[in-house]
């Protein structure tokens, strides 16, 4: 009597069939806990604000000289950078003084967004109360206007 082997493929199809249920059970698993874990957490609101960038030297407008090249996309990158720094949130934060928010939990709570090809700078931030989103991102982009002037 011969003992025959299965191939590889079969091995594999009925590793497979076996893992089905295991798989399915562990999918309908996921899903209900980030179900519960979301309604847990409570209504999130979002805010945001938009900041158009001036990259004409006014100074040089005014008198008439030429500043020569200035590169546009070194311009948007470096206001990205003063955007996302810590002293933006700092001084966001020495706005909201009735608060008790410190700047890293308004950097936490915000997201800066910006491309090279663009002029505008957006913020965005997430919070439990409605209220607070707006007047957080507002304060960010103030400060950051501020701040970069």
């Amino acid at each position: 009597m011969t003992l025959v082997k299965p191939s590889a493929a079969e091995a594999l199809k009925a590793a497979i069939r076996r893992a089905i249920p295991l798989t399915i059970v562990l999918m309908v698993l996921g899903v209900g806990t980030m179900n519960a874990l979301k309604q847990a957490q409570g209504p999130q609101f979002s805010a945001s604000a938009k900041v158009a960038l001036a990259t004409v030297d006014l100074g040089a407008m005014l008198s008439g000289s030429d500043p020569g090249f200035v590169d546009p996309e070194r311009q948007v990158q470096t206001a990205l950078d003063l955007a996302r720094s810590r002293e933006t949130y700092q001084r966001a934060a020495a706005q909201l003084a009735g608060t008790e928010r410190s700047g890293s939990e308004l950097r936490s709570m915000t997201t800066v967004t910006g491309q090279d090809e663009s002029d505008i700078i957006g913020f965005s931030t997430t919070a439990d109360d409605r209220g607070e989103a707006i007047t957080v991102v507002n304060a960010v982009a103030d400060a950051f206007v501020d701040w970069r002037a």
